[in-house]
């Protein structure tokens, strides 16, 4: 982009929003696990996004489906958002990303917008990919929403709470922090036997690769599993259970998605 100092590096994928809510740990009393209601019937959006690694704007659409058609109005909808710059969209190349009538478009506006295909199973060099991971957990996780007009209006506003705030956006932005992490975790050192669990049918095992937590029972189960021990920590976080309920039983989101 040295040619180009004015040109926008961007960092496009999807992501589907789900009224199923997705479940990720939260704090709960010793013993008692959280319970989270389920729809009887999921539905769903897709987000095309597109985020600038240099301001941490983000531009999206929603749409029902994925498909070249929807990928192309997303494009239309970015080049308008960027008009008079030119774009460079890093994105992966699935098969409506290649359709023939992106390619056609993508041909006839190589002026405003060049993409970067991305190899193939490479999620973690698409920077979007950890936004969309902070906006499951943060925004959509372990809540249900009444329908998909509130499930899209509370997506909207975790994005307005971060778009084109770089500084708020450093678990995207901040790759220090992240290698830091990597090497952390390269020389974490496994602790204790690991425990093997039995197939009786095919008459195998296969290890288990886990940390031990302490534990006052010494039980490997309160090891394995501290949301079933009696014993785990105070204060540990753990993972909420889906349960399925009636329609007349569903929390209200509006309390949720303010806090």
């Amino acid at each position: 982009m040295a040619d180009e100092p004015d040109a926008a590096l961007i960092f496009q994928d999807e992501m589907e929003i789900h009224r199923h809510p997705a479940l990720t740990r939260m704090w709960a009393p010793v013993g008692q696990q959280p319970e989270v209601p389920a729809p009887g019937q999921n539905q769903k959006k897709v987000v095309y996004g597109g985020v600038d690694y240099r301001t941490g704007r983000l531009t999206y659409t929603v749409a029902d489906t994925k498909c070249g058609a929807e990928f192309l109005t997303f494009l239309i909808v970015l080049v308008a958002a960027y008009a008079g710059r030119k774009i460079r969209l890093v994105c992966d190349n699935g098969r409506f990303h290649t359709t023939h009538a992106v390619r056609a478009w993508l041909a006839q506006h190589q002026d405003e917008i060049e993409i970067y295909w991305l190899p193939p199973y490479c999620p973690s060099l698409n920077l979007i990919e950890r936004l969309w991971g902070h906006l499951k957990r943060s925004v959509l996780a372990n809540i249900l929403y009444a329908d998909l007009e509130e499930l899209v209006a509370a997506f909207r506003k975790g994005v307005q709470r971060l778009s084109g705030h770089r500084e708020r956006m450093s678990f995207m932005f901040d790759h220090e922090e992240i290698l830091a992490k990597i090497s952390r975790s390269s020389r974490k050192r496994w602790q204790g036997p690991h425990p093997r669990i039995c197939n009786a049918s095919r008459r195998k095992s296969r290890p288990l690769r886990t940390r031990r937590w302490p534990c006052a029972t010494g039980s490997p189960c309160a090891a394995i599993f501290p949301s079933r021990s009696p014993t785990r920590p105070a204060g540990r976080p753990t993972i909420p259970r889906v349960t399925w309920t009636s329609r007349s039983s569903w929390p209200t989101a509006t309390g949720a998605c303010a806090a």
